[in-house]
């Protein structure tokens, strides 16, 4: 993109990254959103890009101009998604029968608020924390 981006305008610039740059970002976020400080490095270096720039130039205002997410709000939506998915039952059989283990149910009696939160376990290791399951 960088030796490109003189020759093309902004919208065909964005359209390259929504092809080629967006799906990788995509692929996997679930699982590699947490440890992913280089693609977000390459994130915003794709933004500077596109926008013609300077390499340190913030890039807030950036993201706002081109319309795009930065790395941490697409890890926040894949992980809405998820919820969501599983709040409707539209997961895989084996997340609906693993993730329904953790789902707390009938804690008491009595119509609360708190009576169908998401009950999650005690986890020690760090790398558990961030597994899927």
């Amino acid at each position: 993109m960088s030796k490109i981006k003189r020759e093309l305008p902004l919208n065909a610039l964005c359209n390259i990254y929504n092809a080629l740059i967006l799906p990788r970002l995509n692929y996997g976020l679930m699982l590699l959103g947490w440890k992913a400080k280089r693609l977000i490095t390459l994130q915003k270096r794709a933004v500077r890009i596109m926008t013609k720039s300077h390499f340190r130039a913030h890039t807030t205002n950036l993201f706002q101009k081109v319309n795009v997410l930065k790395f941490t709000d697409l890890c926040a939506l894949q992980d809405y998604k998820f919820c969501f998915k599983f709040d409707h039952l539209m997961l895989p059989h084996y997340f609906m029968t693993e993730m329904k283990s953790h789902f707390q149910q009938n804690i008491h009696r009595y119509l609360t608020r708190q009576k169908c939160y998401l009950k999650l376990p005690t986890i020690n290791l760090e790398l558990t924390k961030h597994c899927i399951s």
